[in-house]
């Protein structure tokens, strides 16, 4: 599509050249709309919540029929006020609502699920227009069918919100109404469930397959607020729980997304809306989420099916909301628009490209500079490379920086010192350390098998050796645990998270072989997580030690009580965002060993004040 009008655009210029060279006119400038850049492009994706709904006009419903044909713009409630209308990108006039067809293209729809983005979507509709019944079924095209033609490039984004009716809120707010706290509860459970048996892998598939169809383009995923307010007609205890399912079903979203960012390479970013919409919620005291309508009260001409209970603009956000959407998707886009620069003072090495860097995003550690014969030792953020080398892995840019190489001249002999081995009949520590061929034992080996707080040390036989004294270190001494014939021996009551250092001397002729020539190992009793937890503005990063042989892992708040399970991961860390400050959060962590969860006890919960 670009190419053709591309063609088009040239061959006008050179027709208006040609015109006006023949009567001798030369201009000084000739400009031709859109010849020398292709329009930037935002295409919007997703459900409900990103069409627009509960926002009036729909697009389209003023003619809700045109030749016996209902048309699908008002069927899918894709309001001309959709918070995607109200972007900007540089280089075009006004906003993306101005622009529909040609720099805006809104393909999200009302009830549409993860599946819609490749399928037709079915919408069923009964209503009344012109004085006249409409019954039946209209068919939506797959929204990816949109981008065809459309040859997005890195000056594109695609936005979209896609989950929320797969997991069912439609029914979670439902229950909400209809049901006890406990089974409201039990319902949410349900749904957690219904994600990690498949849900969860269906929209990492969803978001991949719309890497490949986005070309260079950006992918902009939004999370879902918060819906309902405790302080207002919604019973309080069921809008804690709510909070909760929101807090988990976004954290998820954003965990997944992260995930293919910094691990896919895909250009894919999150975008979080909960803090904006906390105190705003239906049934605040100023609300932008709409409250729930039911059609038995009030008629609605613009309502799909007329003999729906409940409106569909319930529970979606007003104008307010919607332009709350639009601020922090505008931030995000502003965010890649205008990056930082990395720089690299290479300090008179080779040279190191410079990197532009998204804000709230990692600079990638490049490749080692070289300068003569000196030793590179590594990148720091101060000109006098004080401090700690600058860690690639966890800081993140917020604004143009400069980091320095830091350099060792070699060439400097010395000699090192040559420790002495004690030989007395009782270990003790030595500031040293010995090459393990150096010592007359090499080659052999000790290892320790690991079940939950017991460990098995099984060292290899030396020949000649009468027995064997098996030693611990505690309080920074060794002491002796038990003297052996066999070689092997099972310590018990390790305390789970805890590293132990063990000490393996030999006899031969009653005599005990040297601390340097001794067998050493450290164990480390990892057999359930022992969690962390370090809060940040908004957000509690919760982190776990790596469980021997553990498959995945379960994250739960612990609250009045009760664990409830917030997060499932591969990975030893999830961040809870959404956090109030000055409040106290509790959590634990399961692991998945063996086709059991790990147990959790009182000592297995951690705890931690917002900020």
């Amino acid at each position: 599509m670009k190419k053709i009008r591309n063609r088009i655009l040239s061959f006008i210029t050179a027709a208006m050249l040609a015109i006006t060279s023949a009567v001798g006119i030369i201009p000084e400038f000739l400009f031709v709309a859109g010849a020398e850049t292709d329009p930037r492009i935002i295409v919007t994706l997703g459900d409900s919540y990103s069409s627009g709904e509960g926002i009036k006009p729909f697009y389209g419903q003023d003619e809700k029929v045109s030749d016996s044909a209902v048309n699908q713009d008002w069927l899918a409630h894709r309001s001309s006020k959709a918070w995607a209308g109200m972007l900007t990108l540089d280089g075009v006039n006004g906003t993306m609502a101005d622009h529909r067809g040609t720099n805006w293209y809104l393909a999200a729809a009302s009830s549409a699920e993860i599946k819609h983005l490749t399928q037709t979507q079915e919408i069923e509709y009964n209503f009344d227009w012109n004085d006249t019944a409409y019954t039946g079924t209209a068919s939506l095209p797959a929204q990816l069918d949109i981008l065809n033609g459309l040859a997005l490039t890195s000056n594109d984004y695609i936005t979209i919100s896609i989950g929320g009716n797969d997991i069912g809120f439609v029914d979670i707010l439902t229950a909400a109404f209809t049901s006890t706290t406990e089974y409201f509860q039990t319902g949410i459970d349900a749904k957690k469930s219904l994600f990690y048996s498949g849900l969860k892998n269906e929209l990492i598939s969803a978001y991949r397959n719309l890497a490949s169809a986005a070309g260079d383009a950006s992918i902009i995923v939004v999370g879902y607020p918060y819906l309902v307010s405790g302080t207002g007609m919604f019973p309080s205890d069921k809008a804690a729980i709510l909070k909760d399912a929101v807090d988990w079903f976004d954290d998820e979203l954003r965990s997944i997304v992260n995930d293919l960012h910094d691990n896919s390479g895909l250009k894919i970013y999150f975008v979080d809306v909960r803090s904006d919409f906390e105190g705003h919620e239906a049934y605040s005291s100023q609300p932008y989420i709409n409250e729930l309508y039911l059609l038995l009260f009030e008629t609605d001409p613009d309502e799909i099916d007329k003999t729906s209970f409940v409106r569909r603009n319930s529970f979606h956000p007003n104008e307010s909301g919607a332009a709350l959407y639009a601020a922090a998707v505008q931030a995000q886009i502003d965010r890649i628009e205008h990056p930082f620069t990395v720089t690299f003072d290479s300090r008179g090495g080779s040279a190191v490209a410079s990197q532009r860097v998204i804000s709230g995003e990692k600079a990638s550690a490049p490749a080692d500079p070289f300068r003569g014969e000196s030793v590179f030792i590594g990148w720091y953020d101060n000109a006098g490379c004080t401090g700690s080398p600058f860690d690639f892995e966890q800081t993140v840019i917020t604004a143009d920086k400069t980091l320095y190489a830091k350099w060792i001249i070699t060439g400097i002999s010395y000699t090192p010192s040559v420790p002495s081995y004690p030989t007395s009949n009782t270990p003790t520590d030595t500031d040293h350390t010995v090459a393990a061929d150096d010592r007359p034992n090499s080659g052999r080996d000790v290892t320790a098998e690991i079940t939950e707080s017991k460990a098995k040390l099984t060292w290899d036989a030396v020949p000649g050796a009468e027995s064997y004294t098996v030693y611990i270190k505690r309080n920074g001494k060794y002491e002796k645990l038990r003297t052996l014939s066999k070689t092997s021996l099972t310590v018990s009551g390790l305390k789970n998270g805890k590293t132990y250092e063990f000490l393996i001397r030999y006899s031969i002729g009653g005599n005990l072989s040297e601390t340097a020539d001794a067998y050493e190992i450290s164990v480390t009793a990892n057999y359930k997580p022992v969690v962390s937890l370090t809060a940040d503005e908004g957000s509690i990063a919760v982190r776990w030690n790596k469980v021997d042989n553990a498959e995945k892992y379960r994250v739960f708040k612990y609250v009045n009580g009760k664990l409830k399970l917030v997060a499932e991961t591969e990975k030893n860390a999830v961040r809870i965002t959404g956090t109030k400050a000055g409040k106290k959060y509790s959590y634990a962590v399961k692991a998945y060993v063996n086709g059991e969860w790990t147990k959790v006890s009182s000592s297995d919960i951690a705890t931690v004040t917002a900020k």
